[in-house]
């Protein structure tokens, strides 16, 4: 597995990798730390202060035991989106792991303002971890889910590609189910169904989603949310929502999902 760490050498950004570290813990994984630096006046100092910060950054996560995995440390002039597609390519990119501050006026303005149009942008599942979201083995997961929006099941089944999904309790909050599209609705259903084959699922119907107001069915809290890039009036209400709350530092984190 190959996995992107988007670094601003911030704690919330080394606080996301270290999370993703546990969660592939003994895993086959090929970590790629990436720095851009979109700048049209960088100059020569400021290159070798980026270099140096991300060697400081690789001893930093070697120390934590990313050295029993591969570690390879990138820096761009590019921007990061582009950037970020350029090694999807070259590097068959499976998974993008980034921090996002826990103060929700900021959440949009990670790693240069791209934090949602990464989570949207690209072609690979994103995983955005806050600045003090537990860092655990997730095993209860939340997925809302519009089933007016058409998926896909090479979208959906890519949750299975984290480690722990075999243990994983996936409760699903089924929003606008009462639509009109009825022809639409079910086949979304049979979709989401064979891309969670397999896994144990709870249907919930939950007109009015609310991310702040969540808990499993028996009164916990969800270790992970998840849901598909493509459900676009998910992705809205979660964004939207998220934005809304004074406090987002111990959020879970969002695992989303692209084709």
């Amino acid at each position: 597995m190959n996995v992107l760490l988007l670094t601003d050498f911030s704690s919330g950004a080394r606080h996301a990798h270290k999370y993703a570290l546990n969660l592939f813990s003994g895993q086959d994984v090929n970590y790629y730390l990436l720095h851009s630096h979109y700048n049209t006046d960088f100059k020569d100092n400021q290159n070798l202060e980026e270099t140096d910060n991300l060697k400081r950054e690789m001893k930093l996560y070697n120390y934590w035991g990313f050295n029993e995995s591969n570690l390879s440390i990138i820096k761009t002039s590019k921007r990061l989106i582009d950037a970020i597609r350029h090694l999807m390519k070259s590097e068959v990119i499976d998974l993008v792991v980034m921090g996002a501050s826990g103060n929700s006026n900021r959440l949009t303005n990670q790693l240069g303002n791209n934090t949602s149009s990464t989570a949207t942008k690209i072609k690979c599942p994103v995983l955005i971890v806050f600045e003090e979201s537990v860092i655990k083995e997730p095993l209860n997961v939340a997925f809302p889910v519009d089933y007016t929006d058409q998926l896909q099941v090479n979208c959906v089944k890519k949750i299975k590609s984290l480690p722990t999904s075999h243990n994983f309790t996936i409760e699903v909050f089924e929003i606008n189910s009462k639509t009109s599209a009825h022809l639409l609705t079910k086949y979304s259903k049979q979709i989401l169904q064979k891309g969670l084959d397999k896994l144990n699922i709870i249907y919930k119907k939950n007109e009015n989603f609310n991310i702040c107001q969540l808990e499993t069915h028996n009164k916990k809290d969800f270790d992970l949310i998840s849901f598909a890039a493509k459900n676009l009036s998910v992705y809205n209400k979660v964004f939207n929502q998220l934005k809304n709350l004074k406090d987002l530092k111990k959020h879970p984190p969002l695992y989303i999902l692209h084709a």
